[in-house]
């Protein structure tokens, strides 16, 4: 416990400070504190504060299968910049674009329902998953001899991409009170979703209670003190629960749905009960990784620097022929931040000014909708954000960078439909009503 005495407190504390300040202005120039941006600088910095204090007092951070690191004081305060670096960088990415301030209505599920098409939301939430059972195969979700999904392509990762704004889809369905046909079919859209992304043994499982207990919340229905405070206690211990219990599925002789409800209907007890200091211990794993990778891991080179950029489909590059490099292990990827921090802060920053640009840019964009939806696209676009965050510590540069061009290439879809929408009204305003002729 020696590292969470003075002065790394004092260091912390006059760091948190900073961090405040950045908010702040960001909240000057019209960003709340749970926009996009905002949320990005947070994780951001409150991560890395988290390894600078904890990480060196931990015996040994423990991230995928057979991956322990551990983490000096002073490797741990050469870790910290880049976190520091990543927040600075959103924050004057978003800086760059200013938001258009609108009424955001507290959400109103049965008024959204209302107004969005019931096919639009089945869409929404069928997607994802549709996009996740193809690429995964339903064999292989079912039962298979392997924890990691393999090579399954981009079309699986567009899918665990868009599982926020799906699982939010269905959500919204579900909680409706203007139709129980709705509800129902949102019922089994949230039961589906649990069963799939338990199958794939995911951290990203933890959504689920999350979103619902958003949702749940801020709709004016079902307000209340006693129902909130009830709301989001379940949902914290569902999600830690959820968040920690992949971690002991993973260790498993047998994978998938058949693999994990075995073990854990067998015994609960010993798969169920992750201790606290486990799971953050592993939540905590991406701060010591960041470091060995910036550091001393091998494989970081100019050349997987420009293929984890590209665009292009993994085997349209040289992706598979690179990855097996950029690995702790064959169950531990090296993570985005820290493949970044190889080329220096410098690397740091614009990938981060970047990402910033474009989450500002998109919150500015949904800005275009009716006041409920706003809220809905807030939801998912600061959802989709902490996805982001959280695959930029614990997953490769290519996989975050692909879910930035995700994101853009929704952005540029939701623009052109806009304009196009603009001008044919402003079409049918500017033309005059015919005048009737007599014969």
């Amino acid at each position: 416990m020696a590292a969470l005495v003075s002065p790394r407190l004092g260091v912390a504390a006059l760091i948190a400070l900073s961090g405040a300040l950045v908010l702040r202005a960001m909240s000057g120039r019209g960003y709340d504190y749970l926009s996009a941006p905002s949320v990005g600088v947070t994780f951001f910095w409150g991560y890395g504060l988290l390894g600078y204090l904890l990480s060196p007092s931990l015996s040994a951070t423990r991230g995928g299968v057979s991956a322990v690191l551990d983490m000096s004081n002073a490797q741990a305060d050469q870790t910290l910049p880049l976190f520091l670096t990543a927040g600075v960088g959103i924050a004057l990415g978003s800086m760059v674009v200013r938001p258009i301030k609108v009424a955001v209505e507290v959400l109103d599920l049965s008024r959204v329902t209302s107004r969005v098409p019931l096919s639009g939301l089945v869409a929404g939430g069928l997607v994802p998953l549709a996009l996740i059972v193809y690429s995964v195969g339903p064999g292989d979700l079912w039962l298979r001899q392997y924890y990691l999904v393999g090579t399954a392509g981009g079309a699986f990762s567009l899918g665990k991409a868009l599982v926020p704004v799906g699982v939010l889809a269905v959500t919204v369905l579900a909680l409706s009170d203007n139709s129980l046909g709705r509800r129902a079919l949102g019922t089994v859209g949230l039961v589906a979703y649990t069963i799939v992304l338990f199958a794939l043994g995911t951290r990203l499982l933890a959504l689920v209670p999350t979103l619902v207990a958003a949702a749940y919340v801020l709709s004016p229905i079902h307000r209340g003190w006693f129902r909130t405070t009830l709301a989001l206690t379940s949902a914290a211990v569902a999600s830690f629960f959820t968040l920690s219990l992949p971690l002991a599925l993973r260790g498993l002789s047998e994978h998938g749905l058949y693999g994990y409800a075995t073990a854990l209907l067998s015994d609960p007890i010993s798969i169920g009960a992750q201790s606290s200091s486990a799971a953050l211990s592993n939540v905590m794993f991406g701060y010591p990784l960041t470091y060995f990778v910036a550091n001393v891991g091998g494989g970081v080179t100019e050349e997987t620097l420009k293929v984890s950029v590209n665009p292009l489909p993994g085997g349209m590059t040289d992706w598979y022929s690179v990855a097996p490099y950029l690995r702790l292990n064959d169950y531990t990827p090296y993570n985005a931040i820290g493949e970044l921090g190889h080329f220096g802060v410098v690397a740091v920053f614009g990938f981060f000014l970047i990402t910033g640009l474009l989450l500002a840019w998109l919150w500015r964009l949904r800005s275009a909708g009716t006041a409920a939806m706003v809220s809905v696209m807030g939801m998912a676009l600061t959802g989709t954000t902490l996805l982001i965050c959280v695959t930029v510590t614990q997953y490769n540069l290519r996989s975050s960078s692909r879910l930035l061009y995700y994101l853009a290439a929704i952005g540029i879809a939701v623009a052109i439909v806009r304009l196009i929408h603009r001008g044919s009204r402003v079409h049918e305003s500017s033309t005059p009503d015919r005048e009737l002729v007599p014969a």
